[in-house]
């Protein structure tokens, strides 16, 4: 704004907004004291809610305290040592949480191990019966999964795509650390051929090794029986066949009969030998206008070439004003390219 009043024009909107200033170590938006100042609110909020969780426990204890005060001496006595033990008959906390994730977790083991074994099974007797390990909807599902990418686009392998991985040291952001699974090799790439993780296709652990989606194509392409019959199948077919029998001439193009008005050839009629009584067509018939008055023939005549001048008269006007346009618009890209090298 201060530039704008004062008629200058700041460059990049940086230079007038001093936004270099919060760089400087003794500035509160920088970087290392917008972390101490979120570190310090992060500790205020925990110690206010640690009091709170503090003050209602007393607050418990003191309405315990105060209903016991109704009870007999010895009542009153047993009941508060009971209260000092009860935490040795206690769950401890967050124990039920644990026990459903547990269960959860041993769950899906049994689910994953149902399910790769249900998958194996199908591929021995899809190998059995000559067929890949693999059905096209399988690849296409596995080809559609995508690795993480890193701060960097590099890709990273993770638990989704290599469950071995599952409760290795997290790295900061997306993806694990270095580690090395024993009996696995961990590789961040993905199969060509099956679009499994871990592998590439020229390997024996991708699961269509030695199955090429693109044999069965080829070895068709490659039958000699199947092109005779692709050839039988083409002389069958009706659009191919000739519409009229070979005689001594080539046939008419679209198979049509060469003797009809439409295959015939069309001669060049002038059309002012046309208007002034000429012969237009080899049987010497008369012109357009030979059946008119010699009067009338002239006014007709006259008409003609006057709207031809005129045609021809819009015709030159109109060159002469794209000439024109074409002229100012390269002046102003002169102009234009001189003032922006002013500018510089």
């Amino acid at each position: 704004m201060q530039a704008e009043k004062l008629g200058l024009k700041p460059r990049g909107g940086t230079a007038w907004s001093h936004g270099f200033l919060n760089q400087k170590d003794w500035h509160p938006l920088s970087y290392r004291n917008q972390e101490k100042l979120f570190k310090a609110e992060q500790e205020a909020e925990n110690a206010k809610k640690r009091k709170e969780a503090a003050a209602k426990e007393f607050a418990v204890e003191q309405e315990f305290f105060k209903n016991t005060e109704l009870l007999s001496a010895e009542d009153r006595t047993n009941l508060r040592n009971k209260q000092q033990l009860s935490f040795m008959y206690q769950k401890p906390p967050g124990y039920d949480a644990a026990m459903e994730r547990e269960k959860a977790e041993a769950e899906e083991a049994r689910e994953a191990e149902r399910k790769e074994l249900k998958r194996k099974e199908d591929a021995a007797a899809r190998e059995a019966a000559g067929l890949p390990p693999l059905t096209e909807e399988e690849i296409n599902e596995r080809r559609g999964r995508r690795m993480k990418k890193d701060m960097y686009g590099r890709n990273i392998i993770s638990e989704v795509e290599m469950p071995e991985l599952k409760g290795a040291p997290k790295e900061k952001g997306v993806g694990v650390a270095n580690v090395k699974v024993f009996g696995k090799h961990v590789r961040a790439v993905q199969c060509l051929r099956c679009g499994g993780f871990g592998h590439s296709n020229d390997e024996k652990t991708c699961p269509m090794f030695g199955h090429n989606p693109n044999d069965e194509f080829r070895v068709k392409l490659e039958d000699p029986l199947t092109l005779m019959r692709a050839r039988e199948e083409l002389t069958k077919m009706k659009k191919f066949e000739m519409k009229t029998p070979m005689t001594g001439r080539s046939p008419t193009r679209g198979g049509g009969d060469p003797n009809a008005a439409n295959q015939q050839l069309l001669h060049d009629v002038d059309v002012q030998d046309a208007l002034e009584g000429g012969t237009g067509t080899e049987t010497g018939e008369g012109g357009i206008l030979d059946s008119l008055p010699k009067a009338e023939r002239k006014r007709l005549i006259r008409e003609y070439k006057a709207k031809e001048k005129e045609e021809k008269r819009a015709r030159v006007v109109a060159a002469e004003e794209f000439l024109k346009n074409h002229a100012k618009r390269e002046r102003k890209e002169k102009k234009r390219k001189k003032d922006r090298k002013e500018k510089r």
